[in-house]
Formats: C-alpha cells, structure tokens, sequence
C-alpha cells in the first residue's frame, strides 16, 4: 500500500511505481489536473495504491476514510442495501480498479487505485 498525498510523490511514482500499469495511470491523472491553474496536484488529490494482501481495514487507516460504511451507516458484507460512497468506480482494461471520493462541497479527491493480483 502506498499513500501518495503530495504533488512530489504523486509525480515520483508516475515515474517509478513497479507496476506500468499504475505509472500510466498516475501519469493520466497528473495531466488532467495540471489543468487547474493555481493548483498544486497534491491540493486537488491524494491516491492510494493498494496491493494484494493489503486489509480493508489497514486501507481506511492509511487513507483516514470508512469506505466500508455507506452515509446511512450500512456497512460492506454486512447489509444488501450498503451504497459505495464513491462518486465513480471503475475497471480498467489493464487490471486496475479507482475509485474517486469526495468527501465535502471543496472538490478533493480520494483516489482509491486498486492493483489486481494479474499484475504482480
């Protein structure tokens, strides 16, 4: 699992994360919001990698968010009327899972970035 909440280390790992897959990725994300004149990356997002073997629970630790938990308090596994707090998930064609969250009206972003275990 990697935290990645500074333009420098979003920058670094689009360059030297393991996995081309998550370098292509990052490197996508950091041209779209270049965008934002004014705006450090790091002040629009912060991601997180996470790995095979990484726990739900050490995932919501390191990125300070309970996913596991919709708004109405439904939890994951546990109730069928549970709802993702994510704006968008999706599956790439490359193994990779993202989800975005945000959690209040300023826009940031929690970029969930799932590595598959076909990429090791």
């Amino acid at each position: 699992m990697k935290l990645l909440d500074s333009t420098a280390s979003i920058r670094e790992a689009a360059l030297s994360y393991p996995h081309p897959a998550v370098r292509t990725l990052l490197s996508e994300r950091i041209k779209q919001l270049e965008g934002y004149e004014g705006y450090e990356i790091g002040e629009l997002a912060r991601f997180l990698i996470v790995e095979p073997g990484d726990a739900a629970h050490a995932v919501e630790t390191a990125f300070g968010l309970d996913f596991m938990t919709d708004i109405d308090g439904h939890r994951y596994g546990r109730d069928d009327d549970y709802v993702p707090p994510a704006e968008w998930i999706q599956c790439h064609a490359n193994g990779l899972y993202e989800a975005l969250i945000i959690t209040d009206d300023s826009g940031f972003g929690h970029v969930l970035v799932v590595a598959s275990i076909c990429m090791r």
